[in-house]
């Protein structure tokens, strides 16, 4: 290839923030003054540095990224645009052996491997003498392999400091030195939190790269790179390529914010658009007072957060963009395109008026809200949709929410890795309008993963002309397709496209997906509505039966248990009890602080849900069941209607199916409370918690003490904040399945930590400010915090479901009346987990969804039992209960008693030093059958799951004594709670009752 005679070099670093991307510039800068010809490249995904790379040398600069480019990809981009230069100049990303797997097979080092680059590395020398050469030693040693060549100290406090540093590299080291760059803030480039303030933003750009021009001209030995490069005076350069057919005649005139606040295009997406005979527009977004004639608008990325004021003042731009895109216009925005186009635009606490295409908020943070790359897939509401199936890649990085967006918004994607704008979704799609966080490249096979070529596609389908329609006379009202038929809010089931396209010319995939989706309804033995525990349980047993199944999800797969509940919350409060494992084994064997990072924890939990949730569909259709993403009612006569949801899936969704049978799991809300009521912001539910708090406040304030309030409560005091909660019953975890001693162990654990307790206490009044919100307490107190959570308790969600009209009977608090076999009212229909009156944790959710399964296919015969299902409780201490407690067992007519034992002097809890708990065991006195327990401290809720064993067994207590355990263990010390009691009875190993009670019963 041509490239392999083209001389080329990698700048890479120790580490990020060396001044890498200066010294490109200046290498850059340097060589063009002399008269060569430098193609720039940079690594992974930059918008900034490339700016400032192309400015010095005159040339786009081109983006090689391992996580959206192949192997081959990278090689023939950097054989295409290296061609008839004389240097191939690449900077690296972060340091040289940094990247994203373990391998390395990502980092600079496997880019310059690939390449066949030899490595300059630049060294940040501050505060360095004597302790240069093992770093460089170091990295020589890692992967020798790897060809650096030499180094450039960077930042060197003097002559002295430069001689010392020389020294000890040519001593230690067999590595050149090709320059040493002394401190000196005329060449420094300010960053700001993107990286690098964008050339185009900079007045000074120019001054500021011919002063970084000569300082490497001066103190790095140009002439040395060139021959370490491979470049000879007089050798010719690589041929060029073949030049490109010359483009058709322009089909399409596309704006592009082009200005100091918009600014971020990869070059290579906008030659593919004029190399398809689109006509590239810039448009100034601050000066512009209209936009100008074109079919298609394009926002990119850029700062809008530092032009706030002068967008805002530009009002009738601003009500330009806003008529065109209610006129079907297509516009696509990334990043500070999307922040333009909500509502407002809040930083500093200054808020600012913004386009009003998207009906939310854009708030700006201290730190990253999404950083990195992103994996999407089309949720099949893409305006230009894909249609495949295929896995999106991207990149994003924004320190901006959008907050306060209409409930059901549609999104284009679906986030697998990545922040996007919920943690869920992404890509804002309002008719023609597709505005996302995501950054995307025309790259790695992704023939539509850059939404630009959607926008080409509409040209291609003869959408010429649509300009005048959107913007001449009848700009802001309707406009006619060439059949004379209104078009101005489109039809073709709502598909704005159609409209732009001149009628019934449509982009052949979505007229294809059209046709699916309304062809004749299917039918089912059994349709499962809601896809949390209940409802995939339920899916996935039936399914194991042979049964043809469906089940319907209206938000995220996993419900609220995947996404809001059980599994971001436990893998949270694992985080938060490791923190204070450390912290009690400090001197015990560990050293050293460590503290938590909360933003890091909440990415970490967000990677743990989309990895669960990227394999949600894989693991049903392998089971044949189909999901369908879509809001659900039910019909007489087991039908149900279904409407494509707010993030609806590419699959395409039936207008009605029919169901043999049909099971509810629609799950439960958070419960509200009157006196205080959420925000989203200051004021929050559980849910908001874990959707939208991405830092750690300053105090938080939790309003209920139950299983929710006493988890989070927990979490948020480990990872730093003031915590305080109140609870208007007696005690905490006011459980009737928890008893009433573990309530007082963790209050006064709760003190230990510094956890604020008030019960018999609620909220009388609050306030909420800047600063955050004033509560006032029914006992006269008042207290000031960052944050207040609501955690009173949660609602079932059946309102929109139908339920009255299909003749379901519910009760006055929105609960489905079920039988003792959990079917409804109407037979054939049954309700599980939190849609039934009953216990509301995903355990008796999973409980009933193995028994309404059951009981659905091969007619009504198991009841639930939820005596057997283990309540587990993970806060400072984990709790975990079972069965009947000793008050509630008395009542039941049995005559108790209570085994019990303390982890004090088990040998695993010494070894972890973590002796605080206990286990209880409940039995009948008279004849040792076990009735229930309760387990606190370590691995509580592993433990329980033998008592619930033990106590459906016929063998009592003695399901202890026929155990063997290893030893240490946690589960030894329940053997040890019963001894004292079943060497009492002369009937030990005879069976002494035919069932154990909590046998499911038929």
């Amino acid at each position: 290839m041509a490239c392999a005679v083209t001389p080329r070099l990698l700048v890479s670093a120790a580490h990020k923030s060396s001044g890498k991307t200066t010294l490109s510039i200046g290498i850059a800068a340097a060589l063009a003054a002399r008269g060569l010809v430098v193609q720039p490249f940079k690594k992974g995904p930059d918008y900034i540095d490339p700016m400032w790379l192309a400015a010095a040398a005159g040339r786009p600069c081109r983006n090689l990224d391992f996580f959206v480019m192949g192997r081959d990809e990278i090689l023939a981009q950097l054989a295409t645009h290296a061609a008839g230069a004389d240097l191939a100049l690449i900077e690296g990303n972060k340091g040289l052996y940094d990247g994203l797997d373990l391998d390395g097979s990502n980092s600079n080092a496997a880019l310059a491997s690939l390449v066949d680059a030899p490595v300059v590395l630049v060294v940040d020398a501050r505060g360095m003498t004597r302790g240069i050469a093992p770093l460089i030693l170091g990295f020589q040693a890692f992967d020798r392999s790897i060809r650096i060549a030499g180094v450039i100290l960077n930042r060197l406090g003097g002559s002295r400091h430069e001689a010392k540093l020389r020294a000890v590299v040519e001593h230690y080291t067999d590595v050149r030195v090709f320059g040493a760059v002394h401190q000196d803030p005329a060449i420094e480039i300010v960053e700001r939190h993107l990286g690098l303030i964008p050339s185009s933003e900079s007045c000074e750009s120019g001054a500021r790269i011919a002063a970084i021009r000569d300082a490497v001209a001066e103190q790095v030995d140009l002439d040395a790179l060139l021959a370490t490069a491979g470049w000879r005076a007089g050798t010719p350069r690589a041929a060029a390529p073949a030049p490109p057919p010359a483009p058709p005649a322009p089909a399409l005139r596309i704006g592009v914010a082009m200005d100091r606040a918009f600014g971020f295009y990869y070059p290579d997406d906008l030659e593919a658009l004029a190399q398809a005979g689109i006509e590239i527009v810039p448009v100034n977004m601050l000066a512009a007072a209209k936009l100008p004639e074109i079919d298609g608008l394009v926002v990119g990325g850029g700062f809008p957060e530092l032009f706030m004021a002068a967008l805002e003042a530009n009002a009738s731009l601003r009500a330009d963009v806003r008529r065109v895109a209610e006129a079907g216009m297509p516009i696509y925005a990334e990043c500070g395109g999307l922040m333009y186009l909500a509502r407002s635009l809040t930083w500093h606490g200054e808020t600012r008026r913004m386009a009003g295409v998207i009906p939310g908020d854009v708030v700006m943070h201290d730190k990253p809200v999404g950083r990195g790359y992103v994996l999407l897939r089309e949720t099949g509401r893409h305006p230009w949709p894909l249609g495949d199936g295929a896995e999106i890649r991207g990149h994003e990085f924004h320190y901006s929410s959008l907050e306060n967006l209409t409930p059901h918004a549609a999104f284009a994607y679906e986030v697998a890795r990545g922040h996007g704008a919920d943690g869920h979704g992404d890509g804002i799609v309002l008719g023609n309008v597709l505005a996302s966080y995501s950054h995307l490249r025309s790259v790695g096979g992704q023939r539509m993963g850059n939404p630009l070529r959607g926008i080409r596609a509409q040209g291609e389908g003869g959408a010429r002309g649509a300009r005048r329609g959107a913007q001449g006379g009848e700009r802001a009202g309707r406009r006619r397709t060439p059949g004379g038929r209104d078009s101005g809010h489109s039809r073709a089931g709502g598909n704005p496209l159609r409209a732009r396209t001149g009628g019934a010319r449509r982009i052949p995939a979505f007229a294809g997906m059209t046709a699916r989706r309304h062809a004749g309804a299917m039918d089912f033995d059994l349709v499962v509505i809601g896809s949390g525990p209940g409802g995939y349980k339920a899916a996935v047993s039936a399914a194991h039966q042979g049964a043809r199944v469906a089940l319907i999800e209206r938000d995220l797969p996993g419900g609220n248990c995947l996404n809001r509940g059980c599994i971001p919350k436990k893998t949270l409060v694992y985080l938060a009890s490791l923190l204070e494992d450390v912290a009690n084994l400090q001197g015990r064997g560990l050293v050293g602080a460590v503290r938590g990072d909360y933003a890091a924890a909440v990415a970490h939990k967000d990677e743990v849900v989309a990895g669960i949730r990227d394999n949600f569909g894989f693991w049903l259709r392998k089971l044949g069941v189909r999901v369908f993403r879509a809001d659900a009612r039910l019909r007489e006569g087991g039908r149900v209607t279904l409407a494509p949801a707010a993030t609806a899936a590419a699959e395409p969704v039936p207008g009605e199916i029919g169901a043999r049978r049909i099971i509810l799991a629609t799950g439960s809300a958070p419960r509200a409370l009157e006196a205080l009521p959420t925000d989203g912001a200051r004021i929050l539910d559980s849910s908001h918690f874990m959707r939208t708090l991405r830092e750690c406040p300053e105090s938080v304030l939790f309003v209920g003490g139950g299983a929710i309030g006493v988890e989070l409560a927990y979490l948020m005091r480990q990872f730093g904040a003031r915590v305080a909660v109140v609870e208007r019953g007696e005690r905490l975890l006011d459980i009737h399945t928890i008893p009433e001693r573990v309530s007082g162990v963790l209050a006064r654990k709760f003190e230990r930590l510094g956890i604020a307790v008030r019960t018999g206490v609620s909220v009388a009044a609050h306030a909420v400010d800047a600063r955050g919100v004033e509560v006032a307490f029914t006992d006269g107190a008042r207290d000031r915090f960052a944050a207040v959570v609501v955690a009173v308790g949660r609602q079932p969600r059946t309102a929109e479901l139908g339920l009255a009209e299909a003749g379901v009977a519910v009760d006055a608090d929105g609960y489905v009346r079920v039988s003792e076999y959990l079917e409804t009212s109407v037979p054939g229909i049954y309700a599980v987990g939190d849609a039934r009156p009953g216990p509301m944790t995903a355990n008796a959710a999973l409980h009933d969804a193995k028994i309404a399964a059951a009981n659905a296919l091969s007619g009504n015969h198991l009841r639930p039992n939820y005596l057997k299902v283990p309540m587990v409780i993970n806060s400072a201490l984990e709790i975990a209960a079972v069965g009947l407690t000793e008050d509630r067992a008395e009542a039941a007519g049995f005559a108790p008693d209570v085994a019990r034992s303390s982890f004090g002097g088990s040998g695993k809890a010494r070894a972890h030093h973590d002796t605080e708990g206990f286990i209880e065991v409940v039995h009948d006195a008279e004849t040792g059958q076990l009735l229930g327990g309760c387990i606190v401290g370590p691995e509580a809720g592993e433990q329980v799951h033998l008592l619930a064993a033990a106590c459906q067994s016929a063998r009592g207590l003695w399901f202890f004594k026929d155990m063997s355990y290893s030893h240490p263990s946690w589960c030894e010390e329940l053997e040890t709670a019963v001894d004292p009691y079943t060497s009492a009875f002369s009937r030990s190993g005879k069976e002494i009752f035919e069932r154990g009670i909590l046998a499911p019963s038929e």
